[in-house]
């Protein structure tokens, strides 16, 4: 008698088992497809995301993406999301090179503010570096370019603008000079973002909600 009862508990063990390895299979693999949550390189005007812990306050807040434009040079782009938060407007630059940089602009200043002029980017432009004192400063001299900007990512609209790039020693603050007209500059303090900062509620454009880390 108790031979028997250890067969059958045996058989049914192995019934679990298989049910359970059918299960897992094919099912699982495309619930976990379907349920992948979106990066903040999927959003579209209409998304709607969280950052937190930003700034020198390490602000929390959510933002309304309301557009998203390229920038363009040579044959490499990079992306500006565009979006309105309690304060004011955001702009978050999203950029992938070899690894994913997301960085978000603080503060529009002028070039007074920051103690430049069109004679002394040239200067960092000729000697290839260089170093400014500015709010969050120091800053070094990194790069110059000139590319193509896409508002709303319409080719059609494409507009010249020239740029200027220093950085921070920790790498985690940036201040960037944009030139598009011979006397329209604008100077941008940013500071990056990491995963863990980001949540990322809807893709935008009808997407259902979802959470990114």
């Amino acid at each position: 008698m108790t031979e028997i009862i250890v067969i059958v508990c045996l058989g049914a063990l192995a019934w679990l088992g298989y049910v359970f390895y059918r299960n897992r299979g094919p099912a699982s693999k495309t619930g976990a497809a379907a349920s992948a949550p979106p990066g903040i390189e999927d959003v579209r005007p209409g998304a709607v995301i969280s950052l937190s812990r930003v700034g020198p306050e390490l602000k929390d807040f959510d933002i309304r993406i309301i557009a998203r434009h390229r920038y363009r040079e040579g044959g490499f782009e990079w992306t500006e999301l565009e979006g309105e938060a309690a304060d004011g407007p955001v702009w978050i630059e999203v950029e992938r090179d070899d690894e994913l940089s997301v960085s978000i602009a603080l503060r529009r200043l002028e070039l007074a503010d920051v103690g430049l002029d069109p004679a002394a980017l040239d200067a960092f432009v000729k000697a290839d570096e260089g170093r400014i004192e500015a709010d969050g400063g120091p800053y070094e001299y990194e790069d110059h370019g000139r590319a193509e900007f896409l508002r709303n990512g319409d080719p059609a609209r494409a507009e010249p603008v020239a740029y200027w790039d220093f950085e921070s020693a920790d790498a985690r603050r940036y201040l960037s000079v944009e030139r598009w007209s011979a006397d329209d500059y604008q100077v941008h303090l940013s500071e990056a973002l990491s995963p863990g900062q980001i949540e990322v509620f809807s893709r935008g454009e009808g997407e259902e909600a979802h959470e990114f880390r």
